[in-house]
């Protein structure tokens, strides 16, 4: 009795040893999947803050995630944040792959949560690496300056907006304008709902980016002030993204405003993109200044 039950008991677990070799072998065949290969199928988020309404959004970036996609063997995702501090939320906790972002909304990522990001690229366009915003009013107004704009309603877009909202509220208070100073301020979400605002009286000013400003020009939009030049939007990893996958996303960024051929991919995104450069962190100390004047009115 004795013999027979360490027999079966010997037996028993030749057989489960057989039935682990035979699962370790189907998991080097590829039989079984594996935690790399489950990763590999997950697309990559490609998150972008709402600066447009969503479906155009995505219908703007999609050539340039179908390229991506070539390039680097792995499916994208684009996915538009809610609003600005959300995009903020998810590229800070690491929650999406790359991420398409405002330059002072980078400047205010990295100062939240550190320098724990990759800038891939930013924005060229023109032929120029900076970008302006508009203050702008209706054609028929009778604002000419920055300084006309006290005791008359002003509209922003959305509060961590570069152009619609930091860099000219810095430019109102360099005329000599304060918030107190004007009727009401809000917040409208958009560029665009900005220059409706505007345009159909509900504003007497307002603040949009430049683009913007050159689409609502014909239909009446008139500029008061021109930002000073800032540097443009960057392009970020998060470290959800491998080492290799940043360096070839980013090869593959740089090199399209050198081939003709591309020119779609990156006027699809915005009429006048001309291409995508390399990008260091000192570059947004520009806006950082802003920032801290800002900062400093608020708290006063």
């Amino acid at each position: 009795m004795t013999s027979s039950t360490r027999t079966g008991g010997g037996n028993r677990w030749l057989w489960i040893a057989a039935a682990m070799a035979a699962v370790a072998a189907g998991v080097g065949l590829g039989l079984l999947p594996s935690s790399a290969a489950a990763q590999e199928s997950k697309p990559l988020v490609l998150a972008v803050h709402p600066y447009l309404p969503a479906l155009e959004i995505e219908r703007r970036f999609a050539p340039l995630a179908r390229h991506l996609e070539g390039a680097t063997g792995r499916r994208f995702e684009i996915s538009v944040s809610s609003d600005y501090s959300a995009h903020i939320k998810r590229v800070g906790t690491h929650s999406v792959d790359i991420a398409y972002i405002g330059p002072a909304t980078y400047v205010t990522l990295v100062k939240t949560y550190g320098r724990e990001f990759f800038l891939l690229a930013r924005q060229e366009t023109g032929g120029t690496p900076t970008f302006h915003g508009h203050i702008v009013v209706a054609e028929t107004s009778d604002l000419k300056t920055l300084a006309d704009v006290r005791g008359r309603s002003f509209a922003f877009g959305d509060p961590q907006s570069t152009m619609s909202h930091l860099v000219p509220y810095y430019m109102l208070l360099e005329a000599g304008v304060k918030l107190d100073d004007l009727t009401r301020h809000p917040f409208l979400g958009g560029h665009r709902n900005v220059a409706l605002g505007v345009l159909s009286g509900d504003f007497a000013a307002g603040a949009v980016k430049g683009d913007i400003y050159e689409e609502y020009r014909a239909r009446g939009l008139r500029s008061i002030a021109v930002s000073p030049p800032i540097p443009d939007h960057p392009l970020v990893a998060t470290r959800t993204l491998p080492a290799d996958l940043r360096a070839k996303i980013r090869t593959t960024l740089l090199a399209l405003g050198a081939d003709p051929a591309k020119r779609g991919i990156l006027t699809s995104i915005q009429p006048d993109l001309t291409g995508f450069i390399s990008a260091e962190d000192s570059d947004y100390d520009i806006l950082r200044r802003v920032i801290e004047r800002l900062g400093r009115e608020n708290t006063r």
